[in-house]
Formats: C-alpha cells, sequence, structure tokens
C-alpha cells in the first residue's frame, strides 16, 4: 500500500506543471485605489441622474434600475481596473420591433472617473405569461 501511495504521489509530481507565467507590472504603474461596492454604486447612480446610461437612445432614471453587483475586471497591462455594474429593470423593457423579446438587466461599464463608457442589454425570450 505505500508503494502504491508513493506512485500516486510521483506520478502528480511529474504530471504538475512546473510554474506559471506571471507578467511583471509595466514601467509606470500605479496601483488602484479601491473604493467600496457601495461607493461604486453611489457613483453609478450620479451618472445616470448624469443622463448617461440609455435604453434605445431614452436615458433611464434610477427609478428604471436595480443595481445588483460590482464587477472589476483587470488588464494585466493597465493599472485601473475596469468597473462593471450589473442592475436588474425594475420592469422588463421592449426592443423596440421585437415584442417577443424582454430585456430584463443591463449592464455598464464606467471608467476610473466614474462616467459611463459602454453597456450591454441582456435579453430573454418574453414568456407567455407577460
Amino acid at each position: 500500500m505505500k508503494n502504491v501511495q508513493s506512485f500516486i504521489m510521483l506520478a502528480m509530481l511529474i504530471a504538475a506543471p512546473a510554474g506559471a507565467h506571471v507578467l511583471e507590472a509595466p514601467s509606470g504603474y500605479t496601483p488602484h485605489t479601491f473604493k467600496t461596492p457601495h461607493q461604486v454604486i453611489a457613483m453609478f447612480l450620479e451618472a445616470v441622474d448624469r443622463g448617461e446610461l440609455h435604453f434605445y437612445g431614452k436615458p433611464l432614471s434610477r427609478g428604471d434600475i436595480n443595481p445588483i453587483r460590482v464587477e472589476y475586471v483587470y488588464d494585466l497591462d493597465q493599472s485601473v481596473p475596469q468597473i462593471m455594474i450589473y442592475s436588474e429593470f425594475t420592469k422588463p423593457q421592449t426592443i423596440p420591433g421585437q415584442p417577443d423579446c424582454a430585456v430584463k438587466a443591463i449592464s455598464a461599464v464606467m471608467d476610473h472617473e466614474g462616467h459611463i463608457i459602454d453597456s450591454t442589454l441582456h435579453v430573454w425570450p418574453r414568456s407567455p405569461s407577460e
């Protein structure tokens, strides 16, 4: 039994990768100072109040959305992460010309200054009860 355990351990050591390549930070890299998720949501809602979040050309308001999640996305060659906020619509929206689809959520990307620079709609097929 001891030989079998030794063989298994040896096989695992041989099969395991020797190491991972870790990229070094680029020159001039300044570490990012984090804001809490609640601070990010406050910045996001200020951007919404400024009319920076749209649904097919119509600015959305705070009452249209419910922020649920904050995500930090890192590129290894950038010192500042991309900040994404996932929000559900308080009432599902309909895409113009697509009555069989329901938009139930929107993700917005903010820059480090708190401006919304991109957004993505999350679309589901409309259920018969809607």
